[in-house]
């Protein structure tokens, strides 16, 4: 995302600050840390550091299920995302992903094949709290589901295995 976004912070869990090369970079980056230990503290700091963010005019990207998932697994979308929508009163761009298909979850080897991003309709600000994250979820398990059907049949599949899971 950061070739398409003149100015992202991320939100990400805290832990990862601290991995060589990653970690120090995300530092630079000024992301915004998560201690996913301390749930009412978490949300609270995250809340503050993403507002004085999105404020400065950066744009905030956060992974509404907190981590990755492997294809087809059911959502799991956190309340970070759905109190940052309602906390910021901001529009929402959410986004599909592919990638899943070709470096799964806990995994660090690498299938070749193409990823896809895609960036979805924008959900504007006032929707209530329940309306916001049904929309959200739809929105996005729809489009990543056409882009795991799209790269199963496409010119270079994923890993069968893969694939199979998510049906």
């Amino acid at each position: 995302m950061l070739l398409f976004l003149a100015d992202p912070s991320y939100i990400l869990k805290r832990e990862l600050l601290f991995l060589p090369f990653f970690g120090w970079f995300a530092w630079k980056m000024d992301v915004v840390g998560v201690n996913r230990g301390k749930k009412g503290e978490a949300l609270a700091s995250m809340t503050r550091n993403s507002r004085v963010q999105y404020d400065e005019g950066r744009q905030i990207v956060i992974y509404p299920e907190g981590t990755r998932k492997m294809p087809g697994a059911e959502p799991n979308y956190k309340y970070g995302i759905v109190h940052l929508y309602n906390e910021l009163n901001a529009t929402i761009v959410p986004a599909a992903l592919n990638s899943g298909l070709y470096w799964p979850r806990r995994s660090w080897y690498l299938y070749p094949g193409t990823l896809v991003l895609e960036f979805l309709k924008p959900i504007k600000k006032g929707l209530t709290k329940d309306k916001f994250k049904t929309k959200l979820e739809k929105t996005i398990e729809t489009a990543t589901n056409a882009l795991m059907d799209e790269s199963a049949t496409g010119n270079n599949p994923p890993p069968k295995y893969l694939y199979e899971k998510s049906a």
